[in-house]
């Protein structure tokens, strides 16, 4: 701002000192002088006079990213039928706040520009405003305007490293599933990728081929997990948690997420997960039986205490809160 200002003082200060000198000398050399002063605002004032109205942009893909990561958001600037460039066009998004701006020069009918978004609030953003600013070649003249452009951006719980989860999903695998029982199952040829260990070298002499045992694996109930969100200081951290396990979940289960602002807790989407807030009421839940289930909320509560014992009748449930993920994700991180 104060830069502008003193470069337009030293413009008026020397187009006075021109004026007045071709005014009282009266030689080429001051009227020269003054022509091209004049010249140079001319030229300044039309860039000014240029409309940013007649600028437009698009962004039509929905962006998906996650809490507190780098996300890329495309936009494209357009003209149409401009007569003259724009010398600089500084453009800037304050509405998710980007902290760079972009600047071209000599902008005429269209261009692309990605910027880098780093996202601090989970949530749905249908919106984006951008504000440009022009200016002349010398930066002696600006002039900005904000425009709000339709964008779908789905901010999704911060997704915690693989590695850190691998050993808690280990343990929640052999809860759900029972370890070998060491009885046979069946007999089959071997096939590549089969653990050696398991291959009956008695049997395979006999018969001139690889035999391949297949051992029995105790199966105790379909999985099911359920997201309640209490409301909790813990709410975000938690559903962090949460949905790091499910995304890298190897065993197939049924999913239900209960909170607030979703319709169906059984749609489980990335909409879902942008959208989800702490519950304001009990939620109802369908009517599970000879299930494993695996309950996981922020904190227990006696809300979530009498859903546990209404569920224990007819299934095996397993409680996970913020603490003891906490806990497992500490312990995970510090065995590195």
């Amino acid at each position: 701002m104060w830069l502008g200002i003193f470069r337009r003082l030293v413009l008026a200060f020397i187009y006075l000192a021109a004026f007045f000198y071709s005014a009282v000398f009266n030689n080429d050399i001051g009227w020269t002088l003054f022509i091209f002063m004049s010249l140079v605002l001319l030229f300044s004032l039309v860039q000014l006079a240029i409309p940013l109205g007649s600028i437009t942009a698009e962004s039509a893909d929905t962006v998906v990213a996650h809490l507190n990561k780098e996300a890329t958001l495309p936009i494209v600037l357009r003209r149409e039928q401009a007569l003259l460039p724009l010398a600089q066009l500084t453009i800037s998004v304050v509405d998710p706040l980007v902290e760079t701006s972009e600047t071209t020069y000599l902008f005429w009918r269209e261009e692309q520009h990605d910027f880098i978004w780093q996202p601090t609030q989970r949530g749905l953003y249908q919106s984006m405003t951008l504000r440009y600013q022009s200016s002349d070649f010398f930066q002696l003249f600006t002039k900005s305007r904000k425009v709000e452009i339709a964008k779908e951006m789905l901010v999704l719980p911060q997704l915690q490293p693989a590695r850190n989860i691998l050993r808690l999903q280990e343990t929640m695998k052999n809860q759900a599933f029972g370890e070998p029982t060491f009885a046979v199952k069946n007999y089959r040829p071997y096939r590549s990728g089969d653990a050696p260990k398991n291959i009956d070298w008695k049997l395979s002499s006999k018969q001139s081929t690889l035999i391949y045992r297949e051992l029995e694996t105790e199966q105790l109930a379909q999985t099911v997990w359920l997201f309640i969100s209490t409301p909790s200081e813990h709410f975000e951290a938690m559903l962090s948690y949460y949905y790091s396990l499910q995304t890298v979940a190897q065993e197939p289960m049924e999913q239900y997420l209960f909170g607030d602002q979703l319709d169906d807790p059984a749609k489980i989407d990335a909409l879902a997960f942008a959208q989800i807030q702490p519950l304001t009421t009990v939620p109802v839940l369908p009517d599970f039986k000879d299930k494993s289930i695996f309950l996981f909320t922020p904190e227990q509560t006696p809300e979530t205490a009498e859903v546990r014992a209404r569920l224990s009748k007819d299934n095996q449930v397993t409680v996970y809160d913020y603490d003891t993920l906490a806990g497992w994700f500490r312990e995970t991180k510090g065995s590195r």
